[in-house]
């Protein structure tokens, strides 16, 4: 059997770890990822686990390494590159947070070296239909208005509730009467936007540099 020394966590900082059974996973998975005529491309990876056990990190893992060998292959490189599909719209939101956040992870790492990985963004859409998301960008811009949003009781219609790159709040500020993280784009024709409030901190708090994140069904 297998045995793993404890980790020292004094030394690991703000790193994150993995756990034995993920890197069996990514290491299992890895000849189907890089190779096109590996065998096991024709297979379906099921992971059975407990809940909360990291399931969810493995397949991210996976994914990270594939679009990052795509755009080391060719620069050129986008489109859709991993979907995800839950039937229940808590685990859906859930998780979009948390894709969004190796997304964004991997679209930092990008701006910083554009020679490598290429001049196209990384990024993530989540396709959920009219009733949780807005199906068109004339949709999602006029859900904006804060007013309305103010008397609207229903689950918030843009899913993140916070940006997934520096944790801060997105919402409606009810004194100024206004949308944060929110905003509709300057260029017509108008989409939505995740722009991070916290202008003197996040990276991803200006139009041109907003968080890169879609959920209309359009822009999807």
């Amino acid at each position: 059997p297998l045995s793993f020394p404890p980790l020292d966590y004094s030394r690991i900082g703000n790193v994150g770890t993995w756990f034995p059974f993920q890197i069996g996973f990514l290491l299992m998975t890895l000849p189907g990822i890089v190779d096109p005529l590996d065998e096991s491309r024709e297979e379906v990876d099921l992971i059975f686990f407990p809940t909360g056990g990291g399931k969810t990190e493995a397949y991210l893992g996976a994914a990270a390494l594939t679009m990052f060998l795509r755009r080391l292959a060719s620069k050129e490189h986008s489109g859709v590159d991993v979907l995800m599909r839950y039937t229940l719209r808590l685990l859906t939101v859930q998780q979009f947070e948390r894709t969004s956040g190796l997304i964004t992870a991997m679209e930092h790492m990008r701006r910083k070296d554009p020679n490598k990985f290429g001049a196209t963004p990384f990024s993530i859409g989540v396709w959920l239909g009219g009733a949780t998301s807005p199906n068109s960008r004339k949709d999602g811009v006029a859900l904006l208005n804060p007013k309305k949003r103010l008397e609207d009781n229903q689950a918030n219609p843009f899913i993140l509730s916070r940006c997934p790159w520096c944790g801060a709040a997105f919402g409606i500020n009810k004194t100024h009467k206004s949308m944060v993280g929110y905003s509709a784009s300057s260029s017509s024709p108008k989409k939505l936007l995740f722009q991070c409030g916290d202008r003197n901190n996040c990276e991803f708090a200006t139009e041109s540099k907003a968080l890169p994140i879609w959920i209309t069904d359009e822009d999807v």
